[in-house]
């Protein structure tokens, strides 16, 4: 690819980069302009509106998200019944930490037993072109 057929390229990915950001733009206010119309006043995470003289189903989602304040969380947590706690522990790899058991012939076995337990998954790559 000679260097115009780069340039064009790069060129038309920002084109369509700022084509895609003007689109969400207007999709969020128009969904602000639905919620207006029929609000989140109701019970529960989701509500489906059906419209069916203008053949149209509206799903709209409060999406609620609940955090936990760790450092207040480990300060009370033993005040907890451990039968009764709020709280989810989940484990996620170290990825230095599994690339060093790797990496270490004196370590195989251990990393033989870890490996068995990790799936690695390659998504799709992000591409980020701005204008110089």
């Amino acid at each position: 690819m000679n260097t115009a057929e780069k340039e064009s390229l790069l060129k038309e990915w920002i084109k369509f980069k700022k084509a895609e950001s003007k689109a969400k733009s207007a999709r969020v206010e128009v969904e602000g302009r639905i919620q207006e119309i029929y609000g989140l006043g109701f019970d529960g995470n989701s509500k489906t509106f059906k419209e069916d003289d203008l053949g149209f189903s509206i799903n709209l989602k409060k999406n609620v998200v609940y955090s936990l304040d760790q450092e207040k969380w480990k300060s009370v947590r033993n005040e907890i019944p451990e039968n009764i706690r709020p709280e989810k522990i989940t484990f996620s790899i170290d990825v230095e930490g599994f690339n060093y058991l790797q990496g270490n012939e004196e370590l195989v076995d251990t990393y033989k037993k870890v490996s068995d337990c990790v799936t690695i998954k390659e998504n799709k790559p992000s591409v980020k072109v701005e204008k110089l």
